[in-house]
């Protein structure tokens, strides 16, 4: 919805300015804008989606930056030993592939822990978070959490 909303409010524009300057405001603007409309909905809709937070740690430790996770202490699963016990939710194969055909279709996926480099939470930051440095910003039996 949100982007046909932009893509007709755009064009519009697109053709109000095209009348009042026709040299400034050509085919190729229009053109532009949608690619990049479509480029931002293939990277959103697409199962490539899927490899994303693999791609943005390729994509970070080219310009020298670093994968931190914002979390509250409340979302850490104190019970697991590592990410391959979290649960991933899937979609529907249909909604990548045609009828009939199978596909693994996950709503996320799971960053590997040493691609990491800091974890932020309410009580702390544990810069390259392991087991045993996590585990100082566990809430006690008593506490919430």
């Amino acid at each position: 919805f949100v982007t046909t909303t932009a893509a007709i409010i755009y064009i519009r524009g697109w053709r109000r300015l095209r009348v009042e300057h026709r040299a400034r405001f050509g085919p190729a603007q229009l053109a532009a804008f949608l690619g990049g409309l479509a480029c931002g909905v293939l990277a959103i809709c697409s199962p490539l989606d899927t490899f994303g937070g693999m791609l943005l740690w390729v994509h970070m430790t080219q310009h020298v930056l670093l994968l931190m996770v914002v979390a509250p202490l409340a979302t850490i699963d104190w019970t697991l030993t590592d990410g391959a016990g979290i649960p991933i939710e899937e979609r529907a194969a249909s909604e990548l592939a045609p009828a009939g055909a199978r596909a693994w279709n996950p709503v996320f996926d799971v960053t590997p822990a040493h691609l990491i480099d800091a974890i932020v939470t309410e009580a702390g930051v544990v810069r390259a978070p392991d087991r045993q440095r996590l585990a100082a910003l566990r809430p006690t039996a008593g506490a919430a959490g």
